[in-house]
């Protein structure tokens, strides 16, 4: 009967510290600010955007071609790190 009880409670002790571990979820900070992230890179994207398009009616495509390649690089460099944050605060 106590060989019973003392492996019923370890095992109990062993699912509690494990399960513990294994289920982490994201803070109401850290979903905050994975949401301004995310909102910060629209605005970046945006702003790029409109930039480029008033860069072409002023300059023309070809003229703004170099500039529009870099702003989608920088596009995706901010997605990235924003993927990055929320892949590490849920790993948190």
């Amino acid at each position: 009967m106590k060989k019973y009880n003392l492996l019923t409670l370890s095992l109990f002790s062993a699912a509690l510290i494990f399960s513990s571990n294994a289920i982490a979820e994201e803070t109401t900070a850290e979903k905050a600010q994975t949401a301004t992230n995310k909102t910060v890179n629209a605005v970046k994207k945006t702003y790029r955007n409109a930039k480029g398009e008033i860069c072409e009616m002023i300059d023309g495509k070809a003229n703004c071609a170099v500039k529009k390649v870099v702003n989608k690089i920088k596009n995706t460099a901010d997605s990235i790190e924003t993927t990055a944050k929320e892949a590490k605060n849920k790993a948190d």
